[in-house]
């Protein structure tokens, strides 16, 4: 085990034995930054809710973008980005000895067209969404996987028919569900899951037909915390006015103080082994992360499913040995200092760049392989290239 400072906060940090041996794997120094400075320069490079209308560079009609009119990189709607319309080698250049690396990667990340939303395959009537991959009729949401017919959300993978939730899989017909999955026809549900036809449950699972209740487990017919048989249940249940605003704000004052007041978890935590951090399931060897499901080997990250031997990642998924990246999208491996993109592989510091491999600081590549700075070279050229410049 070794301490180091950060050298942002300054704050001290522990480097384990673990850590090392990963490091050495991916032939990258240790970090000097303590792990909470990392995950935010990170997130700098995410805008998830931030939405503007502007032009796009090429065919100048309106887009939704994530970057305002005046951002000073080169911003193209999501079909004309796609198009044969332009070409990305076409901005490739020399590696200039004679530069500082940064300022030459600076340069092409401002002349290389730069797609106004980061959406992945294909998306039905879901134009104003940010990262999002296979929707059909999503609004306002972001961070959202084969989706259908959801508003308002985010963190929501593989769910339909859902409003103003954050953070839920595999549910449907749901609102103002958080932290919950495999849920169905329910309101108001707060680390809850396999729960159906409910409302205003916190800490429940495998429940039906409960209300303003928390910490049950296999339940049904429960009105505020009480078993009552099916016919109490639904009287108690139609002398409630649902459809009254003031009845409405009482309800979640009550569910608020309930929740409060309940026992809660140390952790949020199904199906591990080894984990340390909240909301992980079906997972092993997970440490400090959050928000983390099928996945193995997995440190210092949030937001990953499907996914092994990988540190400081955002959103990966299907990946492996991935290390300081945000969004990676679907099976990238080796990809290393990398933003966006998918299916990358042995990869450093790249952007936005798909089914390539072996690319160093290229922006915006499609099935390339063996480039730097988005210039093409040959196999040889670019393994006699590389080692020198880092």
């Amino acid at each position: 085990m070794e301490t180091k400072q950060c050298q942002n906060c300054q704050k001290d940090f522990k480097i384990g034995p673990e850590d090392f041996v990963f490091y050495e794997k991916i032939n990258v120094p240790p970090p000097t930054w303590c792990p909470e400075c990392r995950m935010i320069r990170r997130k700098i490079f995410r805008n998830e809710r931030q939405l503007y209308v502007r032009d796009c560079n090429l065919c100048k009609q309106k887009t939704i973008s994530m970057y305002p009119q005046e951002s000073l990189f080169n911003i193209l709607c999501h079909k004309c980005w796609w198009s044969d319309k332009w070409n990305p080698l076409d901005f490739g250049r020399d590696y200039n000895w004679s530069k500082y690396f940064f300022l030459q990667f600076r340069e092409l990340m401002f002349s290389v067209p730069r797609v106004a939303l980061v959406q992945y395959h294909q998306n039905v009537n879901s134009e104003f969404n940010n990262f999002i991959s296979d929707c059909k009729n999503t609004y306002l949401s972001n961070s959202a996987v084969s989706c259908e017919n959801v508003a308002y959300s985010m963190a929501i993978d593989k769910t339909r028919d859902t409003l103003d939730s954050a953070f839920v899989k595999n549910s449907e017909l749901c609102f103002e569900n958080i932290d919950s999955s495999d849920n169905s026809n329910c309101i108001y549900l707060l680390k809850s899951r396999n729960c159906l036809d409910c409302a205003y449950l916190f800490d429940s699972v495998n429940c039906t037909n409960c209300f303003m209740s928390s910490n049950l487990r296999n339940k049904q017919f429960v009105f505020r915390n009480l078993q009552l048989t099916k016919g109490e249940y639904f009287k108690k249940i139609a002398e409630i006015q649902f459809g009254s605003h003031e009845i409405s704000q009482k309800l979640k004052k009550e569910y608020s103080d309930m929740a409060i007041s309940s026992l809660h978890k140390f952790a949020n935590l199904i199906k591990t082994t080894n984990c340390v951090g909240d909301n992980i399931s079906n997972s092993r060897n997970i440490y400090r992360s959050f928000n983390v499901y099928n996945a193995e080997n997995i440190r210092y990250s949030t937001r990953s499913y499907d996914t092994k031997d990988s540190y400081d990642q955002r959103a990966g998924v299907n990946g492996e040995l991935l290390y300081e990246v945000m969004t990676p999208g679907y099976s990238s491996s080796r990809a290393l200092f990398c933003t966006y993109g998918e299916q990358t592989s042995n990869s450093n510091l790249s952007d936005w760049c798909h089914n390539s491999q072996s690319l160093f600081a290229c922006i915006g590549l499609r099935n390339k392989s063996y480039c730097i700075l988005n210039k093409q070279y040959t196999k040889e050229e670019y393994e006699a290239l590389l080692p020198r410049i880092i």
